[in-house]
């Protein structure tokens, strides 16, 4: 029987893209009801295309919201599950596992780039480049994001002195 002996969930946490995005979104609202109701202008092509632009910005809030992370170490492997617009999950066996580092990545250093996948690297994060850097014994570089990383890295120690 496998023993979870770590879980996290997590949601994306990028406040400063949603504030953006809602922003933009009142902007063009303004315009729209400007543009049809104050001035009345005629121009139905401007203003479909508007709403269509609201409408998307606010499809992308809602996936935004809804994309969620959950990393469970057993005594056997760690499990990474990423729920978005799409499903996908991994597994690593703990006996595959050569190496495993703790990467905290400021925000400051984000803005600049700092959060993308490195070359070689798989990468399993909602929230940027905070979490573990794994090396496995075939040669695979993964990187799994995690708000809790070092307790991440504390169970997996421990399950592979077990």
């Amino acid at each position: 029987m496998k023993k979870k002996l770590f879980k996290e969930k997590q949601q994306y946490q990028g406040k400063d893209l949603i504030v953006a995005i809602i922003v933009i979104m009142l902007l063009l609202t303004y315009q729209l009801i400007d543009s049809v109701f104050i001035s009345h202008q005629q121009s139905w092509l401007n203003n479909i295309l508007c709403l269509g632009v609201i409408i998307g910005l606010g499809w992308w809030i809602k996936s935004l919201f809804q994309r969620q992370q959950k990393n469970i170490v057993t005594d056997k492997k760690i499990i990474c599950k990423v729920d978005s617009w799409y499903q996908d999950k991994k597994k690593i066996p703990l006996e595959d596992i050569e190496s495993c580092a703790v990467v905290k990545t400021p925000v400051v250093a984000q803005w600049h780039g700092s959060n993308i996948e490195m070359p070689k690297e798989e990468m399993w994060s909602i929230n940027g480049r905070n979490g573990l850097a794994i090396a496995t014994k075939k040669g695979e570089q993964i990187f799994i994001g995690s708000s809790r990383a070092q307790e991440m890295a504390q169970a997996i120690k421990q399950a592979l002195s077990i």
